[in-house]
């Protein structure tokens, strides 16, 4: 879902964008997690999965969409860099709580039916360590 590296970056962000305190700002994107984690426990069971995943992925891509368009020069040019450099913070916790809410805790969920209990243990250990290797060479 790529947002480990959005909030690894989220501080860098923010002040490429003018936020005079970015640690302060990425506590918002921290709130932000929190809450569509909290979200998802709830929603998971009302909507569905699936309903949950399309929903997640389809508004990340809105997300990283806004987020690419804010740093255009003929869109900066078009709203002005005020307007841009808001629409591009707004985008970053959005973003965070869209995942959350599906794409982040669902996948964990499905490990339990798709393996077979004799060895669920196993392939959940290998799709944790999977995931996060994967997060590691895509930051470093």
């Amino acid at each position: 879902g790529g947002s480990n590296i959005v909030v690894f970056y989220a501080a860098s962000l923010f002040a490429s964008a003018g936020v005079s305190n970015p640690a302060a700002a990425v506590v918002i994107v921290g709130i932000a997690n929190v809450a569509g984690t909290l979200a998802a426990t709830v929603l998971t069971d009302s909507f569905g999965r699936k309903p949950l995943l399309v929903g997640s992925f389809s508004s990340m891509a809105t997300c990283m969409c806004a987020l690419a368009l804010a740093a255009t020069p003929q869109f900066i040019a078009l709203v002005g860099a005020e307007t841009a450099s808001t629409l591009s913070c707004a985008c970053v916790p959005l973003f965070i709580l869209c995942f959350a809410c599906g794409v982040g805790p669902i996948p964990y969920l499905l490990y339990s039916e798709v393996y077979a209990s004799r060895v669920r243990a196993k392939g959940a250990s290998f799709c944790g360590a999977l995931n996060w290797g994967a997060n590691i060479l895509l930051c470093y």
